[in-house]
C-alpha cells in the first residue's frame, strides 16, 4: 500500500515558491495512525523511498541528483481519512442539479 496519498508540487501554483530548478512539495501520508508516533527522521526516509518509487526516472535513476534542502513534519492524525471496505453507505450524497 502507498504511503503518499496525495502530493503537490507548490511551486507552480504558488508563485512566492517558483525556482525553475527546485520544486517544494507538499505531502500526505494516509493512513497515518501508524506514523505519528515516529520520529521526524523515519518519516522522512519513508517518504525519500516513497517518492523514488513515485518518480523512478527523476530519483531512482539517479540519486545525486535529487537533494532535501529542509523539510517540516506536520502530525495531524485525523486530517486525513482512510478508505476501508463497506464505507461507501456512510458517504454523504452529494446531489447537484448538473
Amino acid at each position: 500500500i502507498p504511503l503518499l496519498r496525495v502530493y503537490a508540487d507548490m511551486s507552480d501554483p504558488c508563485i512566492e515558491y517558483y525556482d525553475p530548478n527546485k520544486s517544494m512539495l507538499e505531502l500526505f501520508f494516509a493512513p497515518a495512525e501508524q506514523w505519528v508516533s515516529r520520529c521526524d527522521s523515519e518519516i522522512i526516509d519513508a517518504t525519500l523511498k516513497e517518492l523514488a518509487k513515485l518518480f523512478p526516472d527523476e530519483i531512482s535513476a539517479d540519486p545525486t541528483s535529487f537533494s532535501m534542502l529542509k523539510y517540516h513534519v506536520v502530525k495531524t492524525p485525523k486530517s486525513v481519512y482512510k478508505t476501508v471496505p463497506d464505507c461507501e453507505p456512510c458517504r454523504p450524497l452529494l446531489p447537484s442539479p448538473v
